[in-house]
Protein backbone atom coordinates (compact mmCIF):
# COMPACT_ATOMS: atom_id res chain seq x y z
CA UNK A 1 0.00 0.00 0.00
CA UNK A 2 1.24 3.39 -0.94
CA UNK A 3 0.14 6.17 1.22
CA UNK A 4 0.74 9.62 -0.43
CA UNK A 5 0.54 9.05 -3.92
CA UNK A 6 1.29 12.44 -5.41
CA UNK A 7 4.61 12.12 -6.05
CA UNK A 8 5.48 13.19 -9.68
CA UNK A 9 6.90 10.57 -12.12
CA UNK A 10 9.33 13.05 -13.38
CA UNK A 11 10.51 16.64 -12.79
CA UNK A 12 8.45 19.33 -14.15
CA UNK A 13 9.27 21.64 -17.59
CA UNK A 14 11.89 23.80 -16.55
CA UNK A 15 8.75 26.66 -17.37
CA UNK A 16 6.86 25.66 -14.64
CA UNK A 17 4.53 22.11 -14.33
CA UNK A 18 1.76 20.66 -12.17
CA UNK A 19 1.57 17.71 -9.98
CA UNK A 20 -0.14 14.50 -11.67
CA UNK A 21 -3.58 14.94 -11.96
CA UNK A 22 -6.34 11.94 -11.58
CA UNK A 23 -8.03 10.76 -14.24
CA UNK A 24 -11.76 11.65 -14.05
CA UNK A 25 -11.72 14.54 -12.03
CA UNK A 26 -14.28 16.85 -10.81
CA UNK A 27 -12.08 19.89 -9.62
CA UNK A 28 -8.85 21.85 -10.80
CA UNK A 29 -6.05 19.89 -10.67
CA UNK A 30 -4.69 21.86 -7.38
CA UNK A 31 -8.21 20.71 -5.93
CA UNK A 32 -7.75 17.26 -6.59
CA UNK A 33 -4.27 16.77 -5.97
CA UNK A 34 -4.95 18.06 -2.34
CA UNK A 35 -8.52 15.50 -1.89
CA UNK A 36 -6.49 12.96 -3.22
CA UNK A 37 -3.61 13.62 -0.67
CA UNK A 38 -6.38 13.58 2.27
CA UNK A 39 -7.64 11.00 1.20
CA UNK A 40 -4.53 8.83 1.32
CA UNK A 41 -3.76 9.73 4.75
CA UNK A 42 -7.79 8.98 5.62
CA UNK A 43 -6.97 5.48 4.34
CA UNK A 44 -3.70 4.93 5.81
CA UNK A 45 -5.40 5.79 9.23
CA UNK A 46 -8.08 3.52 8.75
CA UNK A 47 -5.45 1.13 7.99
CA UNK A 48 -4.23 1.36 11.38
CA UNK A 49 -7.69 1.83 12.53
CA UNK A 50 -7.17 5.08 13.98
CA UNK A 51 -9.84 6.64 14.68
CA UNK A 52 -10.46 10.48 12.92
CA UNK A 53 -12.96 12.35 10.92
CA UNK A 54 -12.40 13.65 7.19
CA UNK A 55 -11.37 11.87 3.60
CA UNK A 56 -12.56 8.72 2.25
CA UNK A 57 -12.23 6.51 5.29
CA UNK A 58 -13.16 9.10 7.83
CA UNK A 59 -15.94 8.62 10.26
CA UNK A 60 -17.75 11.08 9.30
CA UNK A 61 -15.79 12.04 6.32
CA UNK A 62 -16.48 15.90 6.87
CA UNK A 63 -15.42 17.91 9.84
CA UNK A 64 -17.04 20.69 9.54
CA UNK A 65 -19.04 20.73 12.97
CA UNK A 66 -15.46 20.49 15.18
CA UNK A 67 -15.96 24.14 15.85
CA UNK A 68 -20.36 24.05 16.06
CA UNK A 69 -20.37 23.89 19.60
CA UNK A 70 -18.92 27.70 19.87
CA UNK A 71 -21.94 30.15 20.20
CA UNK A 72 -20.98 33.51 18.16
CA UNK A 73 -23.62 36.32 20.06
CA UNK A 74 -24.47 36.96 16.21
CA UNK A 75 -27.33 36.23 13.83
CA UNK A 76 -25.08 34.13 12.29
CA UNK A 77 -25.57 31.11 13.82
CA UNK A 78 -23.41 29.07 10.91
CA UNK A 79 -20.17 31.13 12.19
CA UNK A 80 -18.49 27.37 12.76
CA UNK A 81 -18.38 26.77 8.98
CA UNK A 82 -16.11 29.34 8.03
CA UNK A 83 -13.09 27.36 9.82
CA UNK A 84 -13.15 23.59 8.58
CA UNK A 85 -10.24 21.51 8.76
CA UNK A 86 -9.10 18.61 6.66
CA UNK A 87 -9.18 15.67 9.28
CA UNK A 88 -9.18 15.13 12.64
CA UNK A 89 -6.92 12.59 14.14
CA UNK A 90 -8.20 10.87 17.58
CA UNK A 91 -4.59 9.70 19.02
CA UNK A 92 -5.43 10.16 22.50
CA UNK A 93 -5.50 6.29 23.27
CA UNK A 94 -2.53 5.68 21.64
CA UNK A 95 1.20 5.64 24.27
CA UNK A 96 3.45 5.83 21.50
CA UNK A 97 4.38 7.88 18.44
CA UNK A 98 4.97 12.13 17.61
CA UNK A 99 1.31 12.93 18.01
CA UNK A 100 0.03 10.42 20.94
CA UNK A 101 -2.06 10.99 23.47
CA UNK A 102 -3.96 14.45 21.41
CA UNK A 103 -6.39 15.07 19.56
CA UNK A 104 -4.84 16.71 16.49
CA UNK A 105 -6.02 18.60 13.76
CA UNK A 106 -4.91 18.57 9.74
CA UNK A 107 -5.12 21.11 7.04
CA UNK A 108 -3.18 19.68 4.19
CA UNK A 109 -1.33 21.07 1.45
CA UNK A 110 0.35 20.76 -1.85
CA UNK A 111 2.69 23.18 -3.36
CA UNK A 112 3.42 23.88 -6.93
CA UNK A 113 6.16 25.60 -8.10
CA UNK A 114 6.40 28.91 -7.06
CA UNK A 115 8.23 31.60 -5.72
CA UNK A 116 8.40 29.43 -2.26
CA UNK A 117 11.16 27.38 -3.84
CA UNK A 118 13.15 30.44 -5.47
CA UNK A 119 13.14 32.73 -2.24
CA UNK A 120 14.55 30.18 0.24
CA UNK A 121 18.16 30.80 0.45
CA UNK A 122 18.81 28.36 3.35
CA UNK A 123 19.71 25.22 1.85
CA UNK A 124 18.17 22.89 4.24
CA UNK A 125 16.16 19.91 3.12
CA UNK A 126 12.24 20.12 2.43
CA UNK A 127 12.59 24.01 3.17
CA UNK A 128 9.97 24.80 0.78
CA UNK A 129 7.39 22.29 2.07
CA UNK A 130 8.35 22.74 5.58
CA UNK A 131 7.89 26.59 5.23
CA UNK A 132 4.45 26.08 3.91
CA UNK A 133 3.37 23.76 6.56
CA UNK A 134 4.54 26.53 9.70
CA UNK A 135 2.65 29.19 7.83
CA UNK A 136 -0.47 26.62 7.66
CA UNK A 137 -0.77 26.60 11.08
CA UNK A 138 -0.27 30.44 12.01
CA UNK A 139 -3.25 30.91 9.48
CA UNK A 140 -5.21 28.69 11.07
CA UNK A 141 -5.27 30.33 14.50
CA UNK A 142 -4.99 33.54 12.83
CA UNK A 143 -8.35 32.51 11.26
CA UNK A 144 -9.69 31.70 14.50
CA UNK A 145 -8.72 35.15 16.26
CA UNK A 146 -10.54 36.99 12.89
CA UNK A 147 -13.80 34.58 13.74
CA UNK A 148 -13.77 35.43 17.79
CA UNK A 149 -13.46 39.35 17.01
CA UNK A 150 -15.79 38.98 13.50
CA UNK A 151 -18.23 37.40 15.40
CA UNK A 152 -18.09 38.55 18.96
CA UNK A 153 -16.77 35.40 20.89
CA UNK A 154 -15.81 35.45 24.33
CA UNK A 155 -11.73 34.63 24.36
CA UNK A 156 -12.63 31.79 26.67
CA UNK A 157 -14.91 30.01 24.86
CA UNK A 158 -14.61 31.14 21.30
CA UNK A 159 -12.79 29.73 18.79
CA UNK A 160 -9.15 30.66 19.38
CA UNK A 161 -9.89 28.97 22.67
CA UNK A 162 -11.18 25.71 20.91
CA UNK A 163 -8.26 25.45 18.46
CA UNK A 164 -5.91 26.15 20.95
CA UNK A 165 -7.11 22.71 22.93
CA UNK A 166 -5.92 20.53 19.98
CA UNK A 167 -2.80 19.18 19.05
CA UNK A 168 0.71 18.90 20.55
CA UNK A 169 1.21 22.96 21.95
CA UNK A 170 -1.87 23.72 20.06
CA UNK A 171 -0.26 23.28 16.50
CA UNK A 172 -2.60 22.17 13.42
CA UNK A 173 -1.02 19.76 11.45
CA UNK A 174 -0.07 21.09 8.23
CA UNK A 175 1.21 18.22 6.49
CA UNK A 176 2.82 19.05 2.51
CA UNK A 177 3.72 17.77 -0.58
CA UNK A 178 6.01 19.69 -2.55
CA UNK A 179 5.96 20.07 -6.43
CA UNK A 180 9.02 17.34 -6.58
CA UNK A 181 7.65 14.82 -4.42
CA UNK A 182 9.28 16.32 -1.24
CA UNK A 183 7.23 15.57 2.19
CA UNK A 184 7.10 18.41 5.03
CA UNK A 185 7.94 17.11 8.76
CA UNK A 186 4.69 16.64 9.24
CA UNK A 187 3.75 13.97 7.10
CA UNK A 188 6.56 11.89 8.59
CA UNK A 189 4.88 12.34 12.07
CA UNK A 190 2.06 11.20 10.67
CA UNK A 191 3.59 8.46 9.27
CA UNK A 192 5.33 7.50 11.81
CA UNK A 193 2.07 7.73 14.13
CA UNK A 194 0.42 4.83 11.56
CA UNK A 195 3.38 2.95 11.50
CA UNK A 196 3.74 2.47 15.44
CA UNK A 197 0.28 1.95 15.41
CA UNK A 198 0.33 -0.93 13.22
CA UNK A 199 3.80 -2.69 14.50
CA UNK A 200 1.78 -2.66 17.99
CA UNK A 201 -0.94 -4.65 16.60
CA UNK A 202 0.96 -6.84 14.04
CA UNK A 203 4.21 -7.43 17.03
CA UNK A 204 3.19 -10.92 17.47
CA UNK A 205 2.79 -11.65 13.92
CA UNK A 206 6.73 -11.08 13.82
CA UNK A 207 8.13 -12.25 16.79
CA UNK A 208 11.65 -12.76 15.61
CA UNK A 209 12.06 -8.97 14.63
CA UNK A 210 12.24 -6.04 16.95
CA UNK A 211 9.39 -3.48 17.43
CA UNK A 212 11.69 -1.26 15.64
CA UNK A 213 12.38 -3.19 12.97
CA UNK A 214 8.72 -4.17 12.74
CA UNK A 215 7.65 0.00 12.72
CA UNK A 216 10.27 0.78 9.96
CA UNK A 217 9.21 -2.22 7.68
CA UNK A 218 5.57 -0.38 7.93
CA UNK A 219 6.86 3.18 7.19
CA UNK A 220 8.03 1.74 4.23
CA UNK A 221 4.93 0.42 3.57
CA UNK A 222 3.50 4.22 3.70
CA UNK A 223 5.52 6.26 1.57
Amino acid sequence: MALFLLVPKSSPPSGGGAQKKAQGAKHDGTRQNHDSHVNAISKGLAWARIQHRGGRSGHPRTCKNIFSGISAPTEDTRAYLHIIPDLEINVRPLDEGPLAGKISLVDAKTLSPCDAYTDNQTGEPNAAVNARQKRANQDYHAKAQKLDEQYGCDENNGFKASLNSFGQDSRVLGPVIGAFGEMSSDVEHIAETIATELASEHFTYYLDKKTKAVRSYFRKQLH
